[in-house]
């Protein structure tokens, strides 16, 4: 684009330098408008130079930077070369490398990295020398010509190999005055060619590189610069092409350079020189002007003609888009000059903004594609986002359609913020696809919930509905995503495709650039008709406090509104608006100079555009125009009546717009769309509209059938609704619930619901059982048969395995944040229009809204188990498995959970038919199988749903159509319309029949240039343009495009650039004149307002704006691909409260950055104390303003990249801002690398020392002291309360000093809290105890009196009644028991003195003797337990030694695998640890309680006298081998092992001393134990391993006991007993299979126990027993045989009469009944043994209560307190105490005969073995048969064969051989 400088001060007439980015080769824009005209196809830049095509990267001279696309497409240039400005290494010092023909005068081969093809010219000759030269500069200009020209002149000498500074200055002098010359212009000609051929260029350049080492003087080197300017003046001049030349542009950008070099560090340049300058740069651009339009017409040559008619072409993507054989045809966005017509401008238009959002999904998909390739996999997505495991749920209704809510999986995205990321926002496009993308579905985002979006759900609507009729809802699908706003697009695309010839107004500007503007039709009619200039009342904009009405009856009648005007504004009552002289000055119509020529601009042409740089009042001068329009509308609505169309970039400027209109209008003022952030607006909305016009319809007969209309559709549309979200939420509910049986029913195969409900009612009839009273039958049995019903299946089926998974949950903790408006919001809010009102819903159709509302209240009918609550409801948890999880248990049971039900893994129909019983079919089985129900239930539904979506469809699209009839009606009654560029796009159709005859177009600049043209109707004759295109830019998708095709060029730009008069405002009202002047490098011509330079300075702070530099790298966000600085985000949080103790408001900072991902991380350092501060991104600031802004700029990197910070648009946005104060923070070195205008403004920064490192600080309270130097975030601590360390001063109302340290806030301390003691005093003199700003309350001082009552001194808290006090003296009272009352005199007596007492277990203890009775002896049993360890109750825990307290200390038996148990002791599980078993030829990999896999490789046995011929894991066929072993030890000693064995590691001479304490015996042999290591003589171990043990256990080393696992010569007898241990462990495993069984048997036996008294406590017991488990229903098992037997003893001893020992006795025994209720999870040993002697003692009790109801004799008082002695001492009833009761009773059978002693003797246990892997101990029996003794005998039965124990069979069959023999 080519285009004046708009900075001509600062000397650069274009930016000649091209970034070098490693990613993109894009020829872009210079600064004031470089056009690049060459392209990049991929393999470099192609040029279109005429003389040269070299294959080199060209740069600019001495600068080492590259040259722009201006500048290098003339000098051609494809390839490898490249620059590196290093003449130590001889490199290429011009950049020329490549090939390229370059003719070269005298030589034809140029020396500077040419490889010339030319050939030379010319050649010898003396030529002049340099005294000729300095000769020549006093003659004449004619002279200088003629001698210069001759053809041994000036050439010979410029070829020389160099010039110095002095040789260059004359020729430069000589050149300079022979541009004089104007009488031999043909010889003038030549010069400039010979100078052209030669190394003129060269030699220049050589000196301004070294100008800062001028040997000239100050003169000599203004004149050099001088001369050159004026050289290359007339080089442009008379040579217009040689322009193009790269040496030519090389030295015009070195001499630029200079120039502004010069110009900062000395006098040199003066007024001369920069008039030289600016004028060769609008030189420059008429030849680059005149060269552009030929090569565009070239172009439009070679561009060729569109493969077809865009009108024909689909808005929507097609696959051939998404997979194209060619590249799509694409044109440029001309920036300059016309197009051939409508269509082409159009033509172009669409192609380029169908690109933009197409391009993004088709190579996004491609590098997916390419990413899920072979070892691609991982790879991160630039262009798009990727939804894995996506599935159609259900269907949705809304206004604006049938949607589709879709499910995807988020497991990958938990760090997603939903809220801020800019992840599915609505109108976002979407692309679905099942098979890699060969198929396409499209559609949109509508509704984005962020809480929804967590789960993995959206809703999206289909364009292409049809797709949908295979129904795709058991489809997995791979969804991608593009940032693009499709909805946008659409709008514009379709716009363009409707504008025919002659329909797009302004035609001869926007498509044939035209510069004349004319003016509005309207007035030139009213020229016509009149024949003089139309005439405007201007009288409102001089009384600014009149406001304008609209009146329609007066409208009706013709007659006007009347309005009081002030006598001064009657100047401009009638005004000839086309009459520049009639015109009231600018002062009295209350605008400045620029403000005013807008203004009449704006009035006066029919195409006007106004440029408002920040702060200079464009809205003001809009609303300015706006009023006096609708004042005048007479002249603009004589014919018909058409409104006047505001539109807006964001809501935001069109809210701030519109307000300022109905600020002075009271007329009918319309805003379209949502996010109305005003009340007075919300008036004003279309929504309000409609409710105002139906309550008027019936005055309207169209109106009123427009509503019957509507309300009938609106009334179908919600009875179709109601069916399709009552099976939509059965469709969603069948994904993420379990259905319930009843709904699956008809879907299930004959008999499997039967058998399931079977099933069911017999677990009813347990619950019933347990619980003891009649339940409701369940709702459903499906959770149960999919393991959801108990903890113990959910966690087996669902849960995670590591310990503390289901523990009680803990509270989340989140950290506070400032509360800001999140960025997705920003942008959806931006985008979302709801123009489909609810309005009438309601009122008219409440009942029916109800009725869909309430379908959420009938899923209970079919939904079983709501699986989505499951982590967010700890009681459906608990409810469900009777468990309490954690909150991350319960969301990963959810998340398996979900997981199952999303599977689309089903069971086939014929595999479910083989299905008999549902309940034995394995837990992955079920969910198959329930999956195959759901299927067809789902299908079903689908089916039957399809024809009322269908008809949804129809009738939203008539609902639409009169809405939109509605709104047309409304909207053409408007006077002012107002809508954001999105909402005009949507609308644009309506505006097309609307036709606003006037457009008002704010923030013009940044919108692209079809949402503009879309908007213009054919009956608009006025348009106003408002905007700055150098701020904000419209930002295209594809950055391809904006930079290689202009898409980001405005039309609002491009008129310009086309010669469109632009009146552009000068007078800043917003920023103080430090920050202004950071602006002009961007607007030189910006002036400032007088009202700026009051501000007042910002206060704690020297400098009003200062830029921190700072070199702390950035941090990546690769989610939300943006940037963020830990150190900036520090430093500004610092800096913000620094500045709020200064005692700004929180409202008056706004804190910016320049990426969202920095707003991120600046929301999570500003706490709540910040809320009020302003935290937003610049993008989304543009248009405001505030006191202090503070700025971070992020970028900080060693890879030299700062994004788009080097656009001038941006920075210019983000430095404007500011009305007071500025304070910017970044890597400003790194910016001034990359962008010319940073290296601009930090120059001049740096001139005035507002740039460093140090930020200095000042205190209010003590300017004159030195302040604080900032030079990191930590120190403004330095400053801790916003001051300095002094402490402050100011003495309180309290007569106390502030505590605090200097604060500049709250000077007054009225909000300032004392927390200092207080000084006031009771009224008894004491001190107040408490802070001063709190109320001093009681006084608890104590005081000596005397208590009435007892008359004592006692010291009472000062506040207290001496009557009320309880006297704390000691009271002297001697009590009953002799003892001194021990409490306070105030208290009622009681004994506190200590006493001995002998307790009835002998043990003697100190107890109260206020407690003596009571008292229970607490001395520690310490009685050695079954187990072995010490008993850990006391007395009274362990009932005075007979019934123990569970043992808790670690149990130290050995499974039987050889393992140590490791867990509690008495509950010994299976090992979990892994399994030792292994062979030579590997190591099992399982747990060690799973049973091992055989080895079926051979066995390796084997040595030259045996070998073993049978698999690995057999016992061996072969004998141990007794030869000696013949190898040699690493001591080279003979080895003291056997043959085929491992040796000893012990030598029999090395270690003598250790073999000779093993077997002394010379020649001994040793086999050695690779388990532990030691050896044992052959002879020995051999008796030791041989030896008989009737229990299944290995042998262990004799010396450490180290389990023998891996021995060659024992292997038979390791094989044997492993083979045996691997039963033992099949049998346990097969054992905890059985517990469903054994739980089931034991429920039983409870409930054929109803009606007797021990139902209700075994049912008791039952309900808390440890039932998981073998050992724990074991355990309840054994606990109901003994609480039978104690029952009868219980009822025994209710049968004998009272007495003293009995009643001890039955007290007794209700404990011990007692005792055995406790649950357990196993019965110990101790336990039983306890148990069965307690049992013992009791029946041995009644004998003896019996025996004492009889005549007593003289022996039997000899034995009876014998018997009393033992049996009720409470002492354990011991074997010997039982041997000697025996012995007792048999004395007293022989006194008193009684049967009743032997009936009880004879009474037995049937007792459970507690069967585990380290429980009892285990036999085989000579059938192989494995079984376990338990705890209970010392030998059993097999309880297969019902054999005795091996060792029993054994001498049976011995000595059965015996007799026979």
């Amino acid at each position: 684009m080519y285009r004046r400088s708009s900075s001509p001060e600062t000397l650069f007439p274009s930016e000649c330098y091209e970034h070098r980015d490693s990613v993109e080769h894009k020829h872009r824009h210079s600064r004031s408008g470089g056009l690049a005209l060459g392209r990049d196809d991929g393999g470099g830049f192609q040029g279109r130079s005429r003389k040269e095509r070299g294959r080199g990267e060209f740069r600019a001279w001495a600068t080492n930077r590259p040259i722009t696309g201006e500048q290098r497409a003339w000098r051609g240039g494809r390839g490898r070369g490249g620059h590196y400005d290093d003449r130590d290494r001889g490199y290429n010092r011009w950049g020329f490398g490549g090939r390229g023909t370059y003719v070269d005068r005298g030589r034809g081969h140029h020396r500077e990295g040419h490889r010339g093809r030319g050939r030379g010219r010319g050649g010898g000759g003396r030529g002049l020398n340099l005294t000729q030269l300095e000769e020549l500069k006093e003659k004449d200009p004619s002279i200088i010509v003629m001698t210069l020209g001759l053809d041994h002149g000036i050439g010979n000498f410029l070829n020389r190999q160099s010039l110095n500074q002095h040789e260059v200055y004359t020729v430069a002098s000589l050149i300079a005055k022979a541009c004089r010359c104007t009488t031999a212009p043909g010889s003038f000609n030549r010069i400039l060619l010979t100078i052209q051929e030669s190394k003129f260029y060269e030699h220049v350049s050589s000196v301004l590189e070294s100008f800062d080492r001028f040997s000239l003087c100050e003169a000599e080197g203004r004149n050099l610069i001088r001369d050159l300017t004026i050289f290359m003046k007339e080089l442009y001049v008379r040579l217009p092409h040689s322009a193009m030349e790269m040496k030519v542009l090389g030295l015009e950008s070195l001499l630029t350079t200079a120039i502004h070099k010069l110009q900062r560090t000395s006098d040199i340049i003066d007024q001369d020189i920069l008039s030289n300058i600016k004028e060769l740069q609008e030189l420059k651009i008429t030849v680059l002007d005149h060269e552009r339009t030929r090569w565009t017409e070239r172009d439009e040559h070679k561009e060729g003609v569109p493969p077809d008619d865009f009108r024909h072409v689909s808005i929507f993507p097609s696959a051939d888009d998404i997979h194209p054989n060619e590249k799509p045809f694409l044109r440029k966005n001309k920036s300059v000059g016309g197009y051939r017509d409508l269509d082409h401008y159009l033509d172009v238009q669409f192609r380029l903004l169908r690109e933009d959002f197409i391009c993004p999904l088709r190579e996004g998909i491609e590098a997916y594609l390419v990413a899920e390739g072979p070892g691609k996999r991982g790879q991160r997505l630039k262009d798009i986002r990727v939804y894995q495991d996506v599935h159609i749920v259900r269907t949705l209704c809304s206004n604006n359609g049938l949607l589709h809510r879709l499910s995807f999986d988020v497991s990958n995205l938990q760090r997603v913020r939903w809220e801020n990321t800019k992840r599915l926002i609505y109108g976002s496009l979407v692309c679905l696809s099942k098979d890699n993308f060969d198929t396409l579905l499209f559609a949109t985002i509508t509704e984005r919930d962020p809480i929804l979006l967590k789960k993995g759900y959206v809703d999206v609507l289909f364009e292409e509905s049809e797709d949908l009729d295979k129904r795709h809802f058991d489809t997995n699908f791979v969804m991608v995503e593009t940032t693009a706003f499709f909805e946008a697009y659409r709008h514009v695309l379709r716009g363009l495709q409707k504008i025919q010839k002659g329909e797009l107004p302004f035609e001869r500007y926007i498509v044939a650039c035209k510069n004349d503007v004319k003016p509005p039709r309207y007035l030139q009619e009213t020229l016509e008709i009149d024949g003089r200039s139309p005439k405007f009342d201007l009288r409102p904009l001089i009384d600014d406090d009149i406001e304008l009405r609209e009146d329609k009856n007066l409208l009706t009648q013709r007659r006007e509104v009347s309005y009081f005007f002030s006598l001064g504004s009657q100047c401009a009552k009638r005004v000839h608006v086309l009459d520049n002289i009639d015109w009231p000055s600018p002062e009295i119509l209350h605008v400045d100079n620029s403000q005013f020529q807008a203004l009449k601009t704006a009035l006066t042409k029919e195409f006007s555009i106004i440029q408002g740089p920040p702060g200079t009042g464009k809205t003001y001068v809009g609303l300015k125009i706006v009023k006096a329009l609708l004042h005048n509308d007479q002249m603009w609505k004589k014919q018909h009546r058409a409104p006047m169309l505001i539109v807006c970039y964001t809501n935001h400027a069109l809210d701030q717009f519109l307000e300022g209109i109905i600020g002075f209008y009271k007329g009918s003022v319309i805003r379209v769309g949502s996010r109305i952030s005003n009340e007075q607006l919300e008036r004003c909305s279309l929504r309000a509209h409609r409710q105002s016009a139906r309550k008027d319809r019936d005055k309207d007969r169209d109106m009123r059938n427009v509503g019957k209309r509507r309300w009938e559709t609106k009334h179908r549309m919600l009875d179709l609704q109601y069916q399709i979200e009552d099976t939509g939420m059965k469709l969603e509910d069948a994904e993420k619930t379990v259905m319930h049986e009843d709904v699956l029913k008809p879907y299930m195969h004959k008999g499997h619901y039967d058998t399931l409900l079977a099933m069911m009612k017999r677990l009813h009839r347990q619950q019933q059982f347990e619980c003891q009273m009649d339940l409701p039958f369940p709702r459903s049995f499906i959770v149960e048969w999919l393991g959801v019903g108990s903890m113990e299946e959910t966690i087996e089926t669902f849960g995670d395995e590591g310990q503390g998974a289901f523990q009680l949950e803990e509270d989340d903790k989140e950290d506070m944040e400032i509360d800001i408006e999140e960025e997705a919001e920003v942008v959806q809010a931006q985008r979302k229009i709801y123009d489909l009102d609810t309005d009438d819903i309601s009122n008219e159709f409440e009942m029916k809204q109800q009725q869909i509302k309430g379908l959420q209240n009938q899923r209970y009918k079919y939904v079983a188990f709501d699986v989505a609550t499951f982590d967010t409801n700890p009681m459906l948890a608990l409810n469900t498995t009777g468990f309490q999880f954690t909150k991350k248990a319960r969301k990963n049971i959810k998340r398996r959970m979900l997981k199952q039900l999303k599977s689309t893994q089903r069971m086939r129909d014929m595999a479910a038919l083989r299905v008999r019983d549902p309940w034995r079919l394995k837990m992955e089985d079920r969910w198959k199988l329930y999956r195959n129900w759901v299927y067809k239930f789902c299908e079903k539904l689908q089916k039957d749903i399809r024809t009322t979506e269908q008809n949804y469809r129809e009738a939203v699209a008539e609902y639409k159509e009169l809405q939109v009839n509605e709104d047309m009606q409304i909207l053409r009654e408007a006077t002012v319309i107002g809508m954001t560029t999105t909402a005009a796009a949507r609308y644009q159709q309506a505006l097309a029949e609307i036709g606003p005859r006037i457009i008002v177009v704010e923030e013009a600049a940044e919108v692209l240039e079809g949402h503009i043209i879309t908007t213009l109707s054919k009956k608009c004759e006025h348009l106003i343009l408002i905007g700055d295109h150098k701020q904000l830019k419209p930002n295209p998708t594809v950055y391809k495009l904006a930079k290689q095709f202009n898409l980001d060029l405005s039309l609002f730009e491009r008129m310009i650039d086309n010669g469109i008069h632009c009146d552009t405002l000068a007078l800043q009202h917003r920023m103080r004149p430090e920050i202004s002047t950071v602006m002009r490098h961007i607007y030189p011509k910006l002036q400032d307002h007088p009202s700026v330079f009051d501000y007042e300075k910002v206060k704690g702070i020297s400098a009003n704006m200062f830029f921190i530099e700072h070199s702390s790298q950035e941090e990546h966000d690769m989610d939300m691909m943006s940037h963020s600085n830990t150190y900036e985000a520090t430093y500004i949080v610092a800096l913000c409260s620094y500045l709020l103790k200064q005692g700004y408001e929180k409202s008056q900072i706004t804190v910016l950055t320049t990426y969202s991902g920095q707003l991120l991380k600046l929301k999570k350092m500003m706490k709540p104390d910040f809320q009020g501060v302003r935290l937003t991104v610049v993008d989304n600031y543009q248009g405001e303003e505030n006191d202090i802004i503070l700025l971070s700029l992020v970028r900080s990197n060693a890879e030299g990249s700062v994004g788009f910070l080097k656009i001038e648009n941006r920075i210019c946005v983000a430095l404007s801002r500011a009305k007071i104060g500025l304070f910017v923070i970044g890597n400003f070195e790194l910016l001034s690398q990359q962008s010319l205008l940073w290296m601009d403004i930090l120059t001049d920064l740096k001139k005035n020392s507002k740039v460093g490192p140090t930020l200095n600080l000042y205190c209010q309270n003590h300017p004159t002291e030195t302040g604080i130097s900032v030079q990191s975030p930590d120190d403004f601590k330095k400053a801790p309360e916003g001051g300095c360390l002094k402490p402050c001063v100011f003495r309180l109302e309290c007569g106390h000093v502030c505590a605090l340290l200097c604060h500049p806030y709250d000077p007054q301390h009225k909000d300032y809290i004392c927390k200092k003691q207080c000084s006031k005093q009771c009224s008894k003199g004491h001190p107040c105890s408490r802070y001063c700003h709190e109320e001093c309350g009681k006084c608890y001082i104590r005081v000596e009196t005397v208590i009435p009552k007892c008359q004592h001194k006692q010291m009472v808290p000062c506040f207290k009644e001496p009557s009320e006090f309880s006297c704390e003296a000691e009271c002297i009272k001697l009590l009953d028991c002799g003892h001194k009352c021990g409490n306070p005199c105030g208290m009622s007596h009681g004994c506190t003195a200590k006493v001995k007492k002998t307790f009835r277990c002998g043990h003697i203890g100190d107890v109260l003797c206020a407690r003596k009775s009571s008292a229970q002896c607490e001395a520690k049993c310490d009685e050695l337990l079954k187990c072995g360890h010490k008993c850990e109750g006391d007395c009274t825990r362990c009932h005075e030694r007979r019934l123990h307290v569970p043992c808790r200390k670690i149990c130290k038996e050995t499974l039987i695998c050889g393992h140590p148990c490791g867990s509690r002791c008495s509950d010994c599980p299976q090992c979990r640890t892994a399994c030792a078993n292994r062979c030579q030829h590997t190591k099992c990999r399982k747990y060690c309680n799973e049973t091992c896999d055989p080895c079926s490789e051979p066995c390796g046995w084997q040595c030259e006298h045996h070998r073993c011929t049978l698999p690995c894991s057999e016992p061996c066929d072969r004998p141990p081998c007794n030869e000696p072993c013949k190898k040699k030890l690493p001591c080279k000693h003979p080895c003291i092992g056997l043959c085929g064995e491992p040796c000893p590691k012990q030598c029999g001479i090395c270690n003598e001393v250790e073999v000779n304490q093993i077997n002394p015996k010379p020649g001994a042999r040793f086999v050695f134990l690779e388990d532990c290591g030691h050896i044992e003589e052959v002879s020995k171990l051999d008796h030791y391993m041989k030896s008989k043990s009737e229990e299944i256990k290995l042998k262990a080393c004799p010396h450490c006991k180290t389990v023998i696992r891996h021995n060659v010569r024992y292997g038979t007898m390791v094989k044997k007993t492993l083979k045996n241990i691997e039963s033992v462990k099949k049998l346990c495993n097969e054992k905890k299979d059985t517990v469903p069984d054994m739980k089931n048997s034991l429920t039983m036996a409870v409930m054929d126990e109803e009606g007797n008294e021990e139902h209700d406590v075994k049912t008791m017991m039952l309900r808390q027993a440890y039932t998981n488990s073998v050992a724990g229903l074991s355990a309840l098992e054994n606990q109901f045989c003994f609480v039978d037997a104690l029952k009868k003893i219980i009822d025994k001893y209710q049968m004998i009469p009272v007495m003293t020992d009995h009643e001890s006795s039955s007290k007794e025994a209700n404990m011990f009944y007692k005792w055995l209720r406790t649950p357990r999870q196993v019965f110990s040993k101790q336990e039983q043994y306890d148990a069965e002697n307690e049992l013992l003692r009791h029946k041995a009790i009644l004998l003896y209560l019996d025996c004492v109801h009889e005549r007593q004799t003289a022996l039997m008082q000899v034995y009876m307190p014998k018997l009393k002695d033992i049996l009720l001492s409470g002492k354990p009833y011991t074997k010997e105490k039982q041997d000697h009761v025996k012995l007792l009773f048999q004395r007293l059978r022989e006194i008193i005969p009684s049967s009743e002693v032997e009936e009880i003797e004879k009474a037995t246990l049937k007792l459970v073995c507690n069967v585990g892997a380290a429980s009892g101990k285990w036999f085989s029996c000579l059938r192989g048969h494995v079984y376990s003794t338990g705890d209970v005998q010392p030998f059993t039965t097999c309880p297969k064969c019902k054999a005795r124990d091996a060792k029993i069979q054994r001498r049976r069959l011995l000595l059965s051989k015996l007799g026979r023999q």
